[in-house]
């Protein structure tokens, strides 16, 4: 699965031959679907302000976790890249 994704970043500019990957860990997930109850928008606004915290953007269905279409899940990577890129370096080091 790994190498699927890096020749699909390379084929669209996003990865060069000479990048480095620093971590990478592939999971395939069965099933995941998301659960609207009482709990979910404290649960997830928990989680995604300690993930924002240490400079990583949630993205997709999984790191969003939220019922989003193919096309939601693509406008939302491109979202998280975005929001990468103006991340301060502080938050990157700790």
């Amino acid at each position: 699965m790994g190498e699927t994704v890096r020749a699909c970043l390379r084929s669209v500019g996003l990865l060069h031959e000479d990048s480095v990957i620093e971590v990478e860990h592939p999971v395939r997930i069965r099933y995941g679907y998301p659960i609207y109850d009482h709990a979910y928008a404290q649960a997830t606004g928990t989680i995604h302000e300690f993930l924002r915290r240490h400079g990583l953007a949630p993205a997709g269905r999984f790191g969003r976790w939220a019922y989003l279409s193919l096309e939601d899940s693509l406008l939302d990577g491109m979202r998280a890249a975005a929001e990468c890129q103006t991340v301060p370096a502080s938050a990157l080091t700790g």
